[in-house]
């Protein structure tokens, strides 16, 4: 089975007819009369369908469910309801005569959108710039001003009109995209490479196919490579204004939920990877950068630096002038580092380096390079008693893998390093030392 489905309806023939219908295409059926009757806190269903002959009940029941659950409200409707299921915000339409290809295909579709939830990684309304562009891909002119005149009348601007290959050249942020197939496969092969594109920009627009010829076979291809929506190509066959001006808002919050979950996930990565005081990689990344770069067979520099008596920073000028003085730090780390080093918070006051394909030379070189202009320049910081300037220098231990990466692997590097970071705080600070494969380090500084 492809999971649960809730189907809420008060008329025994229909709604036996459509459970057949799902049992048919796959999924597990729940059954009941009305909407009261239908939430069970246990509920695993993926989505609701829900049909009511009247069309002003069956508003108040999808915003009834809309409220309550956290799946897609799907109404089964009529034409002559279609507008009152999307003004009450169902979005999700669907005919109890279409064919079962076409049902299926838009369940499949529907299913998969991921679920928009507040997460503790969302931001305000104010601080997250929504796309709010309609677009038009079509080489008909005489199309694209009978669709610019429609939406307009319905208080909507297409903001852009390109060719339907003009795609490849679209940079703008869209949320809206409509897509004239024309005839034949091209069209729908040209939609399926939308949706590749959209998803590795990340991007959350609501394609839309403009069906030239009415076909439930193509119709269901067109759902199954990402369409949101498929309309006739001709605007005077949409229907109602009103009805298309709601799809149209509904298609454009969608986008905004895409996006927005979008940003929330990549935000997410990005958290889970950074320090969040001074924006470099966290332990745990670098690990895995350390890894892939053992994997990858090529020979690397590792750094450890560790600021000196940095517990006296925090004590004599508080912590925040402490963590002033990391962020300086880290950002000197990142200004003197070449673009491929991945530089890393290591743990309260040390900082990692990995330098890919760096060796002996070139690490020492850079770790000098770093220590000289730390110690040569005084950080500004609030402390307690106002703004001060603080001297600071680090102690740096190096470890290069051109001798190879022995059994234990990168904890064996990481341990040579902080060895060797060790040694240099032991030789009295603001030093340098190079951990060697032998029974001997050289020390710098």
């Amino acid at each position: 089975m492809l999971g649960e489905i809730l189907l809420i309806d008060g008329d025994v023939t229909s709604r036996c007819s459509m459970k057949a219908r799902l049992r048919a295409a796959h999924y597990d059926v729940r059954t009941s009369e009305n909407v009261a009757d239908a939430l069970q806190p246990e509920s695993r269903a993926r989505a609701v369908l829900v049909r009511n002959r009247d069309a002003s009940v069956l508003g108040q029941q999808i915003d009834w469910l809309l409220r309550r659950v956290r799946v897609p409200v799907i109404a089964i409707c009529a034409p002559s309801q279609r507008l009152a299921a999307l003004t009450a915000g169902a979005g999700f339409l669907l005919d109890h005569n279409c064919d079962d290809i076409v049902m299926r295909a838009r369940l499949r579709s529907w299913l998969a959108l991921p679920v928009c939830r507040e997460t503790g990684f969302a931001e305000s309304g104010a601080a997250f710039s929504f796309p709010d562009k309609i677009a038009l891909l079509t080489d008909d002119a005489a199309l694209a001003r009978d669709w610019q005149s429609l939406l307009a009348s319905v208080g909507l601007t297409i903001s852009r009109i390109s060719s339907r290959d003009g795609f490849a050249r679209l940079r703008d942020r869209i949320a809206v995209l409509l897509v004239d197939a024309g005839a034949g496969s091209a069209g729908l092969q040209r939609l399926a490479d939308l949706r590749a594109r959209m998803m590795a920009d990340a991007r959350g627009t609501s394609l839309v196919m403009l069906q030239s010829t009415e076909s439930a076979e193509e119709e269901a291809r067109a759902f199954d490579m990402g369409a949101a929506e498929v309309l006739p190509v001709r605007p005077e066959l949409c229907g109602d204004k009103a009805e298309l001006a709601a799809k149209m808002q509904f298609l454009l919050r969608r986008s905004h939920e895409a996006e927005r979950a979008q940003h929330a996930s990549s935000t997410a990565l990005r958290l889970a990877r950074t320090d969040s005081l001074t924006d470099l990689l966290n332990r745990r990344a670098l690990e895995h950068e350390i890894a892939r770069t053992i994997r990858s067979g090529e020979g690397f520099g590792l750094v450890m630096a560790d600021i000196d008596h940095f517990k006296s920073i925090n004590d004599r000028y508080g912590h925040g002038a402490g963590d002033t003085v990391l962020r300086e730090v880290g950002s000197l780390l990142t200004r003197c580092s070449p673009e491929s080093a991945r530089i890393a918070r290591w743990g309260g006051e040390e900082f990692m380096l990995l330098l890919p394909r760096m060796d002996e030379t070139g690490s020492v070189s850079l770790a000098e390079n770093i220590r000289h202009h730390l110690a040569a320049s005084a950080m500004r910081v609030n402390g307690l008693a106002g703004p001060v300037d603080v001297s600071v220098s680090v102690s740096v231990g190096i470890c290069v893998s051109d001798d190879g990466v022995g059994a234990g692997g990168a904890d064996e590097l990481i341990n040579r390093a902080d060895a060797a970071m060790l040694a240099a705080k032991q030789a009295g600070r603001n030093r340098v030392i190079l951990a060697r494969p032998v029974q001997y380090a050289a020390t710098y500084g």
